[in-house]
């Protein structure tokens, strides 16, 4: 009974470390690009990572606002080969951005003039050479800005 248990500990104990894999990914692997001498920019609390299965997809709310500048940063582990869809889209469903029509940029840069929501739509491509039930990391670091002024 005591072999049962402990056995059982150590599975789930393994399938939690196996499920936690992806936790932070987004801080160690969506490398901020460089700000320029004129932006200073600074990580979002909203940032995230995840795990998704090839083929699937995974939608975010997101809050922008009025007088901000905006850096995404869509970074994978090696199943996905860089290679993630990444779209913005406004509160109609209308598409604001699509990195495939950019060869899959993982960067994003943009400023917003009226305070809105939006979702950020994350797809993972479909892989037919890996286990259905296969995951893989992805990050999405999000880092803010005030607009500069600009002018006299």
């Amino acid at each position: 009974m005591q072999r049962f248990c402990l056995s059982m500990l150590i599975i789930v104990a393994s399938l939690q470390v196996l499920a936690q894999n992806c936790f932070d990914f987004h801080k160690i692997n969506c490398c901020p690009l460089q700000a320029d001498s004129y932006t200073h920019y600074a990580v979002s609390s909203n940032s995230t990572s995840f795990a998704l299965k090839p083929g699937d997809s995974r939608c975010i709310v997101y809050q922008i606002f009025s007088g901000k500048d905006y850096r995404l940063t869509i970074c994978s582990d090696s199943l996905y080969s860089g290679i993630v869809s990444f779209q913005i889209r406004d509160d109609n469903n209308n598409v604001l951005y699509d990195n495939s029509e950019e060869d899959f940029n993982p960067f994003f840069e943009f400023s917003c003039r009226k305070t809105t929501h939006v979702e950020f739509v994350i797809s993972a491509p479909n892989r037919s050479d890996v286990v259905p039930e296969t995951k893989g990391c992805i990050g999405l670091l999000i880092e803010e800005a005030i607009t500069p002024r600009l002018g006299f």
